[in-house]
């Protein structure tokens, strides 16, 4: 065994002698390479405005404005808002089905002889409910992407800017199985309120109502702190950055996607567009007609996409807003604020909205709450449907 032991020296003072050569390797080169600031765009994106459009903005929004995008994550309907469409839908089906069938069979008991109609679709109810649910075709964001100032230099009518990648889409904002994945984004334009450099997406939070400061109309203290209930997006929201463009806001419109893509390519449900596939990489698709039967084109992203500016609505302002589910409350004692929008659904339950935040955040006062652990509503959580507060606005019909 000591004879072994020069043979072990031997070894140490070769690896000592090339980490003292790779050493001195290093240092000789004076720098190493790939630490420095200035990183290689993989790709970069060209975007243009129309110049009268942004001339026509107060000055101070034109300063903050910037360029930018959304990648955009799976939007998923409120249960609330999915149950309420799905049952206006639902309700016009049976009715075209039953229609038929009594035609078919009897038409003495045709409801076009009686005088009597089927179940038919509400319009009053339906676009009562697209207007207080999110759209339920439209995008979610998933993650802020690169921004840079949108340029406003004079000399035409275009004002263009350009966005450059340096890195890929991250995994969290890729959709499909590890050999054929897609991102989509939105192209934004956007008033940077905070001037922070980066699109801020905004948190929908439920109102806080006058004498009501807890989920499930509870009156006692839960011994909660107001940091805790700032935390939980009550009594302060985080707003998002307004909105002046947004190249894809929804499925049922025209739009523009900058699309990634790695690997094959899998139809699939996620913001699906009839046939069309786009190349692998980074790609601009122009897409024309509802998803159903829309036409689409692809484009490199050298060329530039034009972008149309407006002012900010309720709608475009999605496209920054998380998806939240539908809060439910008890009714407060005292009346509501007249700041909040309010629409009877029943003679039960009453959609409260507070159309100044710029994230709307749709709430349900109910007289009656079964709870899940209730279903046939024999144990409800509340139930006040014999005193309702003075100033409930739903009359039982």
């Amino acid at each position: 065994m000591l004879s072994s032991a020069p043979q072990v020296l031997n070894g140490v003072s070769l690896i000592i002698t090339l980490l003292v050569l790779m050493g001195g390797g290093l240092s000789c080169q004076g720098s190493i390479y790939g630490l420095d600031d200035t990183l290689t765009p993989l790709a970069e994106l060209k975007l243009s405005v129309r110049a009268e459009e942004v001339a026509a903005l107060p000055e101070e929004v034109r300063k903050r404005l910037r360029v930018g995008l959304v990648w955009l994550d799976i939007n998923i309907p409120s249960e609330w808002c999915a149950e309420q469409l799905s049952a206006q839908l639902l309700g016009e089906e049976s009715g075209e089905e039953s229609g038929e069938e009594s035609g078919e069979e009897s038409g003495e008991e045709s409801g076009e002889e009686s005088g009597e109609e089927g179940p038919s679709l509400d319009i009053v109810e339906l676009n009562q409910l697209l207007a207080l649910c999110r759209d339920p075709l439209g995008v979610a964001p998933a993650l802020a992407g690169p921004s840079s100032p949108l340029s406003l230099e004079e000399g035409g009518d275009l004002l263009e800017s350009t966005l450059s990648f340096t890195s890929l889409p991250p995994a969290d904002v890729l959709i499909g199985t590890p050999d054929a994945r897609v991102a989509y984004a939105s192209l934004v334009v956007f008033d940077d309120l905070n001037e922070n450099g980066i699109l801020d997406i905004g948190l929908s939070f439920p109102p806080v109502f006058e004498d009501n400061r807890r989920v499930g109309g509870d009156d006692d203290d839960d011994g909660e702190s107001d940091e805790g209930r700032r935390r939980r997006g009550f009594g302060e929201d985080r707003p998002p950055d307004e909105l002046y463009s947004a190249s894809f806001t929804s499925l049922l419109s025209d739009h523009q996607r900058l699309v990634f893509r790695e690997g094959d390519f899998t139809p699939n449900f996620f913001y699906p567009v009839a046939d069309c596939i786009p190349p692998k990489g980074f790609s601009v698709m122009t897409v024309e007609g509802d998803f159903q039967s829309a036409s689409c084109e692809s484009s490199s992203l050298s060329t530039p996409t034009l972008l149309t500016i407006s002012e900010p609505t309720a709608r475009r302002q999605e496209v920054v807003c998380e998806a939240t589910d539908v809060w439910r409350f008890k009714p407060p004692k005292e009346p509501l604020n007249d700041k909040y929008q309010l629409s009877c659904i029943s003679h039960t339950e009453l959609a409260v909205v507070d159309p100044i935040q710029p994230c709307k955040q749709l709430s349900i006062l109910s007289l009656v709450d079964c709870g899940p652990t209730s279903p046939d509503c024999s144990y409800p959580e509340w139930d006040i449907r014999d005193e309702p507060p003075s100033w409930w606005p739903c009359a039982e019909e």
